[in-house]
């Protein structure tokens, strides 16, 4: 088991486990690992708004998880 101490941080709430997945995939082709968190809680009341799925990442990789995020902002807005 590993014993890394470091915190983790809440990068971002989605609104689905799909968007969720595609942004933690693109945060590890980055070699940034993260964490889903409340992805059950947003699959079982998903006809509800006021559930999200939340990114968490390590706190010293939050600013590159961050830029990470907006590229694949970008990218989905030029689609």
């Amino acid at each position: 088991m590993d014993n890394d101490k470091r915190k983790l941080v809440k990068l971002v709430t989605l609104g689905d486990s799909i968007n969720a997945h595609m942004l933690v995939g693109a945060l590890a082709t980055e070699g940034i690992p993260a964490l889903i968190h409340n992805e059950n809680m947003s699959t079982l009341f998903s006809g509800l708004s006021v559930m999200g799925v939340d990114v968490f990442v390590y706190e010293d990789d939050l600013e590159a998880a961050k830029a990470v995020m907006n590229r694949q902002n970008d990218q989905e807005e030029d689609i």
